[in-house]
């Protein structure tokens, strides 16, 4: 869903989705890669609970500020479209 949601708000631009879609990509990539490392480097610093309650916060972090950013982007397109 995430992909999708970058190639529609790069759908009216000036051909930059392929670049929009490799950052997107890469991020996907670095957390994947990066991702077990911490999670190890977190679990035998402080533990099983704490590691999963801080996963439960980012977790809760991302999806409030992909609300946000959604609802931004959703003010911004219906006003772009209605003045055009």
């Amino acid at each position: 869903a995430g992909l999708a949601w970058v190639a529609e708000l790069t759908a009216h631009g000036e051909g930059h989705r392929g670049s929009a879609m490799g950052f997107a990509t890469t991020g996907l990539a670095l957390g994947v890669l990066c991702g077990p490392l911490a999670g190890g480097f977190l679990f035998s610093a402080v533990g099983q609970r704490a590691t999963f309650q801080l996963a439960g916060v980012i977790v809760l972090l991302n999806a409030a500020a992909q609300l946000v950013f959604r609802q931004l982007t959703m003010t911004t397109t219906t006003t772009t479209t209605t003045t055009t």
